[in-house]
């Protein structure tokens, strides 16, 4: 009897484990691609557990796992922002920063994902110029700091 109540209890801890993972799935796994690419970038270091910002680029709430445009990078004034588009639960990191190939990306998001009120899709590619924007001062300012050195 004693081993039948620990089976049972055992059991109901692992179901309600593994539903609590599956509930954070799609933001967690979100998070670990985003660290993963900030290392690949070199960033920040594989085991450095720095605060990685995730807002959206349409009102700058934190994510929540909804679909959407991101703005996302390590806290700091002198880290460089980088855009994810989430849609479906999939993440589409930008990694190609040239105009041409975010509108087209920008382009493409929006014909399945377009908001209903076009104020909010003009805001939307106002504060993504934003974020190319602050990018281009960002990288300018750290190559004249190289040339400096």
């Amino acid at each position: 009897m004693n081993n039948r109540f620990c089976f049972s209890l055992l059991f109901i801890v692992t179901v309600f484990n593994i539903g609590a993972c599956q509930s954070q799935t799609p933001k967690l796994q979100l998070k670990k691609q985003l660290h993963k690419f900030l290392v690949d970038k070199k960033e920040i270091a594989q085991t450095d557990t720095t605060g990685i910002y995730i807002v959206n680029t349409l009102d700058f709430s934190k994510y929540a796992g909804e679909t959407g445009v991101y703005k996302f990078g390590i806290q700091g004034p002198h880290y460089v922002p980088y855009l994810v588009f989430v849609e479906n639960n999939e993440f589409q990191i930008v990694k190609d920063y040239k105009v041409t190939d975010v509108l087209k990306v920008i382009s493409e998001f929006l014909s399945r994902n377009k908001y209903q009120d076009e104020s909010k899709n003009v805001v939307l590619v106002e504060n993504i110029v934003g974020v190319l924007s602050q990018r281009q001062s960002i990288l300018k300012e750290q190559t004249i700091k190289e040339i400096i050195k």
